[in-house]
């Protein structure tokens, strides 16, 4: 979730102001309260969602990664007979979402942003931080004085309220010009980065391509497997029958094992993400917890103590 922190910071300073000259109090208090608690989720989120979408099938996951990989090694011609011999609108969308996702990044890069602007305008309600920062550009880049104070007081103002003290950064330019480009240059950069979020969040994307690792690591897996002997191996235990090395390269499986228990994580034993940021199974951090002291235990990987409150389920 993307929190505003400069928009949470400027509406206290004002709720605050509102409170000392005795106007509203206890509404503005109810309103202060309200907006730092929306920025404690630990207590009612025990789980990080690695990538924020849900597939209805296998098939969905598969076309997902495919579209994806293909769109962005530039492979449109593959794409266009790809959407020819297996139409659907599942299919179709993802197509459009991610053509149309790489043309607004290239015309960024390009200094053209009205396809930005466009999607702007299309999801008006999301993106009012992105409103700004184009409007931060174009002051930026405007070469005539008289039409740098028109952006300013037309369409930088439109967001004083909450962006004052990221507007304060860039005034001293209508008079001094050095380092313009490294400030151009900036705002390009967060223009990127903000576009790619809201853009992810929309469209439940996401920017990395998953596709080759898991062909590198499953091809991998399948020859170390391959030539396994072991007989009788019980279906319902989730332990493999060798340990599966990773190929050069690769940092990860596409199926977690746990590095404790040497177990296979899923739907009853997921994976964890400690408060020093190691991964281990659910499994295993109870078995910790249980040789720990009250609440709390050792990392298994590094001296850090780690609480049970602390833990965080990963899923997918």
């Amino acid at each position: 979730m993307f929190v505003d922190f400069d928009f949470v910071k400027n509406s206290s300073i004002e709720l605050i102001e509102l409170i000392k000259e005795e106007r509203d109090v206890e509404v503005c208090k109810s309103k202060i309260l309200d907006l730092w608690r929306s920025l404690d989720t630990l207590e009612e989120d025990s789980s990080v969602l690695l990538v924020d979408r849900s597939f209805d099938s296998t098939d969905q996951s598969l076309l997902y990664l495919l579209v994806h990989h293909l769109v962005e090694n530039d492979c449109l011609d593959v794409v266009e007979q790809f959407q020819k011999e297996y139409s659907s609108d599942y299919l179709n969308r993802l197509v459009y979402d991610h053509k149309l996702y790489r043309t607004i990044l290239k015309d960024i890069k390009n200094n053209n942003f009205l396809s930005l602007q466009a999607f702007i305008d299309q999801n008006s309600g999301e993106s009012y931080i992105l409103k700004y920062y184009i409007a931060i550009y174009k002051f930026l880049t405007c070469s005539n004085q008289k039409d740098s104070l028109a952006i300013l007081f037309n369409e930088v103002s439109l967001y004083s309220k909450n962006m004052a003290n990221v507007s304060k950064k860039y005034l001293k330019h209508l008079i001094f010009k050095d380092n313009i480009e490294e400030s151009i240059s900036y705002i390009k950069m967060v223009l990127e980065n903000l576009f790619v979020r809201e853009y992810s969040k929309l469209k439940l994307t996401n920017e990395y391509d998953f596709l080759k690792d898991l062909f590198l690591v499953g091809s991998s897996a399948y020859k170390q497997l391959q030539g396994i002997t072991v007989t009788n191996i019980d279906e319902d235990d989730n332990i493999l029958p060798v340990e599966i090395k990773l190929p050069k390269g690769c940092n990860y499986h596409s199926l977690f094992v746990c590095p404790v228990l040497k177990v296979l994580c899923g739907e009853d034993n997921k994976p964890v993400l400690l408060s020093c940021n190691h991964v281990i199974s659910l499994n295993a951090a109870n078995v910790l917890l249980k040789f720990g002291n009250s609440d709390t235990f050792k990392c298994p990987y590094c001296p850090e103590m780690c609480s049970s409150k602390s833990i965080l389920i990963l899923e997918l």
